[in-house]
């Protein structure tokens, strides 16, 4: 099928519009989720209403230590199976906690601990794998960004940078950056979304997202760094690394960066290309996809709207490793049958990622 670029454009904006109005539509949805305490791991849908940080039950207590495992090194790998015990290790797991960790605000709080904080997002179980983790830098979205001595709007951009010492091995840098957010700045991202599905070369979030990376990076020469990102996020995650390793190809081999590269990067039902762009780039810096492939994965659930559609199908392509995808899954384990093509919402949560049992803890790049 040949599809023109005029029409791989309007094709792209109105599938943005629509799932811009979906979002939108959603916002009164009441809805929370829980989590059942006697059946750890299991999903438990329930309705709960909206309350302070003190009236949070128990389970969501982010200062519990976890006792369901022997796990010294807090990293959620259980010691009889870890092969660095004594020394945390970053896996797919962490990486996908880490990209529903931002969802949280922490620009008031970086010096501190994430214990310190914890997230309302994550149970006591998740949480404590974090708790040792500082917060080295963070943008609350709507916020605004110091770059050297300019304040300039952040465009809807939100971000967390944490970072964990570790005895005899390099620091542990983990940069996430958050997806589109129903809430005050829900138009500020869903008109990034629909520039980056019409193709625009450098959108504002992903220029601004990598000039702090680049900040980061350099003055943590020897810290191993990882970027994860959800959704609106997993699409600036690859916008950054294709954007390191253009700088560092040079022009013709010339003038070359040395910015340094992450240990690994992954996304979460991340917003792809259009194909057009995809296609030309594909094109003219094969090589350079190649790379990118050892370093960056990508992770979707299937018929999730922006993971399938807007980011493997023939419209849409995301750059790296595409994993398999995943299957949306029931408080049961058991998977979710839907009947539209796509579903706009309900399989978008970061969630799914993280308590499905096929993303293992042991999935993970050791030293």
């Amino acid at each position: 099928m040949n599809i023109s670029r005029r029409t791989m454009t309007i094709l792209t904006a109105l599938i943005s519009l629509i799932i811009t109005g979906t979002a939108l539509a959603l916002t009164k949805v009441e809805e929370s989720y829980a989590f059942d305490p006697g059946s750890l791991g299991i999903l438990a849908y329930k309705n709960l209403p909206k309350s302070s940080d003190s009236e949070k039950p128990d389970r969501y207590n982010t200062n519990k230590e976890k006792d369901v495992i022997d796990d010294f090194d807090h990293d959620g790998l259980p010691d009889e199976v870890d092969p660095n015990p004594d020394s945390f290790d970053v896996t797919t797991k962490v990486l996908s906690l880490a990209s529903a960790l931002t969802y949280e605000n922490y620009g008031d709080c970086i010096g501190q601990k994430v214990g310190e904080k914890g997230s309302w997002r994550l149970r006591s179980e998740e949480n404590y794998i974090f708790k040792d983790f500082e917060i080295l830098d963070a943008n609350d979205s709507g916020d605004s960004i110091s770059l050297v001595d300019e304040v300039i709007s952040d465009f809807g951009l939100a971000y967390m940078a944490i970072k964990l010492t570790r005895e005899e091995k390099n620091d542990i840098i983990i940069f996430s950056i958050r997806g589109t957010e129903i809430n005050e700045n829900v138009n500020i991202d869903a008109i990034e979304d629909i520039l980056l599905g019409l193709g625009t070369s450098w959108p504002t979030q992903s220029k601004k997202a990598f000039k702090s990376y680049q900040t980061i990076a350099e003055n943590n020469p020897d810290a191993d760094i990882y970027i994860t990102g959800h959704s609106l996020g997993g699409r600036i995650v690859q916008d950054i690394v294709y954007e390191i390793y253009d700088k560092n190809d040079g022009y013709l081999g010339l003038f070359k960066s040395n910015i340094k590269t992450p240990k690994h990067a992954c996304t979460f039902n991340g917003l792809g290309y259009n194909s057009y762009r995809y296609v030309m780039m594909k094109l003219l810096h094969g090589d350079r996809l190649k790379k990118i492939n050892n370093t960056l994965y990508n992770y979707y659930i299937e018929k999730d709207m922006v993971g399938h559609a807007l980011g493997n199908s023939f419209l849409f392509k995301r750059i790296g490793k595409t994993i398999s995808p995943w299957k949306a899954k029931d408080g049961n384990g058991i998977a979710i049958e839907s009947d539209l093509p796509y579903e706009p919402f309900a399989f978008h949560r970061t969630f799914h990622f993280y308590l499905d049992d096929n993303l293992n803890y042991d999935e993970s790049w050791h030293e």
